[in-house]
């Protein structure tokens, strides 16, 4: 297994996400290729499950922060089901803090919906990562200030830390080594949600990562 298969470039990163500029790309080339190595997501599999994941959880590393602000009722309770078996999702349209602190209250370290925790810390990062005791964790692990500056997810570098760090906390290595990437996906999303678009992405950058050489990506970027 050569180290050269982590060094990814802007280039490959659009050949892999068609929504995403060359410039946004760059902010993420050194940190992949950093936290990758760190974490031994390090060959085709594993790399190509990581970024198949993380192509769905950030919008092609478009999004950073999640966003709670809905638009419609019905929505709302198609994706948070059990918070809404009683709750009116009528009251949370359009109001994406009260809706965070309601739906993620007394969850994994998460206090009460007045405690704004649910708020403070929604999904952030490549892989989206939720909690408080996730923050913590991560926190206590890397030496990154999250729980008091949860924010810091919202920077390029750290999304990418952030999701590197979440990947081998959940131990998804030997998942992509097996090509279990139905329970890989549990892992980071209890629904399985998007599953076939990850795979798309995955099945894309296996390709890549195969059949192309590295300084001549057909990009559209």
């Amino acid at each position: 297994m050569s180290n050269d298969l982590a060094r990814l470039t802007a280039k490959f990163l659009c050949a892999l996400l068609p929504h995403l500029s060359l410039p946004r790309a760059e902010q993420f080339v050194a940190p992949l290729n950093a936290y990758l190595m760190k974490y031994q997501i390090n060959t085709v599999r594993r790399m190509a499950a990581f970024l198949g994941q993380v192509a769905v959880e950030s919008s092609q590393f478009r999004k950073l922060v999640e966003s709670t602000w809905y638009r419609d009722a019905k929505h709302l309770k198609e994706t948070f089901p059990t918070a809404f078996k009683t709750a009116n999702a009528a009251d949370y349209v359009g109001h994406p803090e009260k809706l965070a602190n309601f739906v993620y209250a007394g969850t994994n370290g998460n206090g009460d919906e007045k405690s704004g925790d649910g708020w403070k810390y929604r999904g952030r990062g490549l892989m989206q990562l939720t909690f408080r005791d996730n923050y913590a964790a991560f926190a206590k692990d890397t030496g990154v200030d999250a729980l008091n500056h949860p924010e810091l997810l919202e920077q390029p570098k750290i999304a990418v830390y952030s999701a590197a760090w979440f990947w081998d906390k959940a131990h998804l290595n030997p998942y992509a080594d097996h090509g279990n990437y139905k329970n890989l996906t549990l892992r980071i999303n209890a629904k399985a949600l998007g599953y076939n678009e990850r795979e798309h992405y995955r099945k894309r950058a296996t390709a890549l990562l195969t059949r192309y050489p590295w300084d001549n990506w057909p990009g559209l970027c």
